[in-house]
């Protein structure tokens, strides 16, 4: 069973950050993709309008939402 080792401080962890430290997005050009996901009607989702990256900060299911498929 894989384990959520790599993420003990999700307090800490932003995709936003990631992104920008690798250079996918930058800040001045983030634009809100859509106030909402089918699942969560409050979460936003944003997207760089330069390089198409779209992302959803702030979010994590943790492993065993991907390791169960559900």
């Amino acid at each position: 069973m894989i384990q959520d080792t790599n993420f003990k401080n999700l307090s800490d962890f932003s995709i936003r950050s990631i992104l920008k430290n690798s250079g996918a997005i930058r800040e001045d050009r983030i634009e809100i993709f859509s106030d909402n996901t089918r699942d969560f009607p409050n979460l936003k989702v944003y997207r760089d309008s330069y390089s198409k990256v779209i992302f959803i900060d702030n979010y994590y299911v943790g492993v065993n939402e991907y390791i169960s498929g559900n």
